[in-house]
């Protein structure tokens, strides 16, 4: 099984070279789509035709540059190589079920202006390094099970024109409010 995968994993190697996607780029599509169940997908990708004709997938000069997979039935966790998209600027996975951490590893997305994670399972911290990313305009990671907010605070002032983070009902996650009292929520007191 496992050689089966290698095998094909080279294959597909090979077919991104020759459609102009970098090896790790394809890689890191292909790992995704396999760790999130991919074949169970409402709209699978076919990996045996051009990265340019997989839904959601939008390249710019051979590079992708953004990922909208909303309501396609995603879960499982991100692969570990899924930082291997350098140039990716939007990333929509909302309205999935995605689960586990995020790793420390966004900020190597360093053209990532848009992200897009609300309704899923994600746990843990929200990751350090937001402030490196220079380019993010826009975060959303609204109803989700983080319990570690403290990586909001590298945010930089007027960083960011959207952000989204409340619970169900509108209403800010009791473990934010306690982490960051003195910082965010200083003027409704």
């Amino acid at each position: 099984m496992l050689k089966s995968i290698v095998l094909s994993l080279l294959s597909f190697c090979c077919l991104a070279l020759s459609y102009g996607q970098s090896e790790a780029e394809f890689s890191a599509l292909v790992s995704l789509y396999y760790s999130t169940g991919g074949p169970q997908w409402a709209k699978p990708w076919d990996l045996g035709q051009p990265v340019s004709g997989w839904e959601g997938v939008v390249l710019e000069e051979g590079h992708v540059v953004e990922l909208h997979l909303p309501l396609n039935r995603l879960s499982g966790h991100l692969p570990e190589n899924f930082y291997q998209l350098p140039y990716l600027r939007v990333l929509n996975l909302a309205y999935n079920e995605l689960e586990g951490q995020l790793s420390s590893r966004w900020k190597k997305l360093q053209s990532l202006e848009e992200i897009q994670l609300s309704q899923n399972k994600f746990t843990g911290p929200i990751p350090a390094g937001l402030r490196k990313m220079k380019s993010l305009k826009s975060l959303f990671l609204a109803d989700n099970g983080f319990t570690d907010y403290r990586g909001l605070l590298e945010i930089r002032e007027g960083q960011l024109r959207s952000f989204d983070l409340l619970a169900p009902g509108g209403q800010v996650p009791q473990q934010l409010r306690s982490q960051l009292s003195n910082t965010l929520f200083a003027d409704e007191e």
